[in-house]
């Protein structure tokens, strides 16, 4: 597959006033804001036009985008003849109403993705009620399962490795709750953003861990990697809770004064699902073809134009893929932990929207975003507001 054409170069986010607007963003914000912040500066970057709309008078998005919001996460970026409407990084264009029904609902997209014959985890739908998926696991001798609610993202409210009998006292426990119920795979988790028929992003969600050198000790790994965490956005108001990541040491057996192996990774938690702690590495490079042609197949199978594909690279060298995200934060691919800042998705994006954007690029000093929000929020009978005006170009 051809790769995106990549023009927009992310301004330095070691420099003050962008990690400060960045940093102020993820602190008081939430992800939404993230992907909003980077789709609107490259849509300035490539040339367009972009206004933050308190009201959503775009009647094709109605059933798909609320009709207002409280933060600055709706705008229309237009070039030329062409507008679209965005709630952060989607628009009607990339999640037709139909599309955004069945990837919402969990257990549908894996029966469609199922029945296409892409590769998903083994699974069903339970409840207090209806407990058969796990009556179908014992028989088949799964002794593991993955316990999720059908709704919901970012990791919250699932149980993982767990045995039946856990995942049985989990749901009864929770009689209001709908859960998908999966054969628990062990590898790690991927993240794959598609735009169009191409994958154009990927990071790998790694909960928080330290690699051997053979000559540091576990402590000293450990404190290096809280000054490493310092140095991005994400974590500059997030220490680390070093207590909870001794007691985890303690269980495992594993003094502070070890020095590990060349290499070695040990994890820091003992969970393996990716949380807000977690490492975002940047993958794209080290995704097979095949990896590709699945995400963009499982994107095409549900109808999504650009959707973030949550795949599980399993230990035994089968790749599986968990859901997909029909209106996917983009911040973490746009700012890894591991890896170069980029705005591969939103230019992607804005292209995939804009055929006729050109090469050129204008170079951004200054994008006040945090002043943008504060304004949105403070004048309240405004309902348009230029992101333009919070421009400083060099």
């Amino acid at each position: 597959m051809q790769r995106s054409k990549t023009t927009c170069v992310i301004p330095d986010f070691k420099e003050p006033h962008f990690f400060q607007n960045y940093r102020g963003i993820l602190r008081s914000f939430t992800i939404g804001e993230a992907s909003s912040y980077f789709m609107s500066m490259s849509a300035i970057m490539l040339g367009c036009d972009v206004v933050v709309q308190r009201y959503n008078r775009n009647k094709k998005t109605h059933r798909v985008f609320p009709k207002s919001l409280a933060t600055p996460r709706l705008m229309d970026i237009s070039h030329k003849k062409h507008r679209y409407t965005f709630l952060e990084s989607a628009s009607e264009k990339t999640i037709p109403l139909a599309s955004a029904i069945e990837a919402k609902d969990k257990i549908r997209s894996k029966h469609v993705l199922a029945h296409a014959g892409i590769t998903t985890p083994v699974g069903g739908a339970a409840n207090a009620t209806n407990l058969s998926a796990l009556e179908y696991f014992a028989k088949a001798g799964v002794r593991s399962v993955i316990v999720k609610p059908a709704t919901g993202s970012r990791s919250q409210g699932i149980l993982e490795r767990a045995t039946l009998a856990q995942a049985k006292q989990h749901i009864i426990k929770n009689p209001k709750t709908l859960y998908i119920v999966e054969q628990f795979i062990p590898g790690h988790a991927v993240r794959a953003h598609v735009v169009g028929n191409e994958v154009v992003a990927s990071a790998r969600l790694a909960p928080i861990s330290i690699t051997g050198d053979g000559v540091h000790s576990v402590k000293e790994l450990i404190q290096s990697k809280i000054n490493q965490r310092k140095m991005h956005p994400k974590f500059y108001d997030k220490p680390m809770d070093t207590a909870k990541v001794l007691a985890h040491l303690r269980d495992i057996n594993v003094h502070t004064s070890t020095v590990l192996a060349a290499n070695k990774v040990l994890p820091l938690t003992n969970s393996s699902l990716p949380d807000d702690d977690s490492d975002t590495v940047w993958y794209l490079d080290n995704l097979t073809d095949d990896d590709k042609a699945l995400a963009v197949r499982a994107a095409s199978v549900l109808g999504l134009k650009s959707t973030g594909v949550d795949l599980m690279k399993s230990v035994s060298g089968t790749t599986y893929v968990l859901e997909l995200n029909s209106k996917p934060g983009i911040g973490f691919l746009c700012m890894p932990t591991h890896g170069l800042p980029n705005l591969r998705v939103p230019e992607a994006l804005l292209r995939w929207h804009f055929p006729k954007l050109g090469d050129q690029v204008r170079t951004i000093k200054r994008y006040d975003y945090l002043r943008l929000l504060s304004d949105y929020q403070s004048n309240t009978e405004q309902n348009e507001f230029s992101a333009a005006d919070y421009v400083e170009f060099a």
